[in-house]
């Protein structure tokens, strides 16, 4: 069974003690604002729609990504995938993230290197899309997966078609939180087996989960300690239910 690890520490500081290239891949999804609540940045209580955003813990601060941070991501991830770099203008010149009709033309100035999500959210007013860019040789992609409130993707290949049994849903603890499919599919996609993973916000551990399914070593490192306890019993409770079906 490949390891996972977990670290409760400031990115920035832990690092650069890593070696050069010690990871093969690293998926990252830093905060794109900073600010006192989740509601005020992460957009409105309840869509125009009338679909309605889980209440989180209030984060009292974000670890915002630096320039340094890039950098180190670059030094020790062979091949890295940064989610939200639209935002940050130590990659390049910030941009918003394009709705559903500027889609064709985004893909058209951005032929390569970018990761596209598509949440299938509808007519709502939440975000189309989120954005991922990357260093691997690829094309710029869209991958469909359902994550509207209680309307979540049935599985990674089916993600744009919903969940039927919604007990069965991703229970969310996070406000930024991605589903574990996404980053199954990530993975399956971009990295080859037996791969090293980072992950320097790991957040709600999706990413940990989806390594751990994959029989990845993973390396997850996050700075908030209720959120980092909250992914832990997740983790946890994901093991326990491997262990029930055995």
């Amino acid at each position: 069974m490949a390891s996972s690890e977990t670290i409760l520490f400031n990115c920035d500081r832990v690092l650069p003690w890593f070696r050069r290239y010690q990871f093969d891949i690293g998926i990252h999804d830093p905060p794109y604002f900073a600010g006192p609540n989740t509601r005020v940045y992460y957009g409105p209580r309840v869509s125009t729609t009338g679909i309605a955003r889980p209440e989180y813990d209030i984060i009292p601060e974000w670890d915002l990504p630096t320039l340094e941070w890039f950098n180190q991501v670059k030094r020790t991830c062979r091949y890295w995938i940064i989610w939200g770099a639209n935002y940050f203008d130590f990659i390049g010149v910030p941009f918003d993230t394009p709705r559903r009709e500027n889609l064709a033309d985004f893909i058209k100035t951005h032929p390569k290197g970018w990761i596209i999500w598509d949440k299938c959210n509808g007519k709502t007013s939440f975000n189309d899309y989120e954005l991922a860019y990357t260093n691997l040789d690829i094309d710029t992609v869209v991958y469909k997966f359902m994550w509207n409130g209680m309307m979540q993707g049935k599985s990674v290949n089916e993600g744009h078609i919903m969940r039927g049994d919604k007990k069965n849903n991703e229970k969310r603890i996070h406000p930024t939180q991605k589903p574990v499919p996404l980053y199954l599919w990530q993975l399956q996609t971009f990295a080859k087996p037996g791969w090293k993973v980072l992950d320097s916000y790991l957040g709600s551990g999706s990413s940990r989960i989806a390594a751990d399914m994959l029989n990845m070593p993973f390396t997850g490192i996050d700075i908030n300690k209720t959120i980092f306890l909250k992914q832990e019993r997740r983790f946890l409770g994901y093991k326990s239910q491997l262990l029930l079906a055995v």
